[in-house]
């Protein structure tokens, strides 16, 4: 089978992108080739190179950079440090995309591949659009802070998660181009808490299947509050997705679900960096300290009041056990 992947990156990210897909060629079928479109603005030509060279390192392996005019996407799209303008590139892959790509499957680089991904590449689409997973934060809390997934929710829609989606090239390009999605965007610029997520969401409500996300779209930290070991997630997801709280990054709480990503990132050229920027930052971030101080202060606190309401509980039972005899 040939599974066509892409994912959009720049230069923050590439390293990142990069141990996603050294994961999916480690658990790739051998009978499968495997077709990365890379969406980037100018990558840097070390890291295009180092994709390069993984045609040789992997049979049925093969890369195609496509480059975003950046001029298409303007500087009033929302972005912040955890989402820089690459995120958008996604929406102009109706307009790039080479017209023989009928279907792709669609990957955050926050994320590593634990199976083949021939099953998830085979889905049926059952008339939709896109498969896509629900996101794990999407409850009736969550969702009132958001604007656009609590817009769903009173739709009686799901919201979806932007990170996994298997695309319909083939009809969606029919339907869609990036300007739709770009004119949808700017409609809702006010509103949006995950904007590229937010605009697919909203754009496709009555075209996306859902696909079951413990498979297909494994949140690595929820899985682990959830008490799942490493081991079931090996045994049972083919997409563990790292939202939110990165792997990489030093200054979290972190959870042994995590060893799943650097199993893969030993793998590459960047395994030394990446380990010597994490280290620096887990020993040299305040985060993790404060943190647990401000916890320790909070239940000393309450520890104090538990006392107080006790002593109390304890003097009112003395009296009405005085007034009782």
């Amino acid at each position: 089978m040939k599974i066509n992947l892409a994912t959009s990156t720049d230069d923050k990210y590439a390293r990142y992108a990069y141990v996603m897909i050294v994961s999916a060629l480690e658990n790739k079928n051998t009978e499968d080739e495997l077709h990365l479109y890379l969406l980037n603005a100018g990558l840097n030509e070390r890291y295009l190179s180092d994709f390069k060279k993984l045609e040789e390192k992997y049979t049925g392996f093969t890369f195609t950079s496509l480059e975003v005019d950046p001029s298409r996407f303007s500087e009033k799209l929302p972005t912040e440090e955890r989402w820089s303008v690459a995120m958008y590139y996604r929406l102009m892959l109706p307009d790039i995309l080479p017209t023989d790509v009928e279907r792709i499957i669609y990957l955050d680089v926050d994320i590593i591949i634990n199976k083949p991904l021939n099953e998830l590449y085979g889905l049926d689409f059952e008339g939709k659009l896109i498969c896509a997973c629900e996101d794990y934060e999407t409850t009736v809390v969550v969702a009132e802070s958001m604007y656009m997934a609590k817009k769903m929710l009173d739709m009686g829609k799901k919201y979806y998660n932007s990170g996994v989606l298997l695309i319909n090239m083939a009809k969606l390009r029919q339907k869609y181009r990036f300007d739709d999605y770009m004119k949808v965007t700017f409609e809702l610029l006010d509103n949006l808490n995950a904007p590229d997520q937010d605009v697919i969401n909203y754009i496709h409500r009555d075209e996306i299947k859902e696909i079951d996300k413990y498979s297909y779209n494994l949140f690595a930290k929820k899985a682990f509050i959830d008490g799942m070991k490493v081991g079931d997630i090996e045994e049972r997801s083919t997409v563990i997705h790292y939202a939110t709280q990165k792997p990489w990054r030093g200054r979290y709480v972190h959870c042994e679900t995590e060893l799943l990503w650097w199993k893969y990132a030993k793998m590459t050229p960047y395994a030394d960096a990446l380990t010597d920027e994490f280290m620096k930052e887990c020993l040299g971030d305040p985060y993790v300290y404060n943190l647990m101080t401000d916890l320790l202060v909070k239940n000393k606190k309450l520890e104090e009041e538990v006392e107080l309401r006790k002593q109390i509980n304890d003097k009112l039972l003395a009296i009405v056990e005085g007034n009782v005899k």
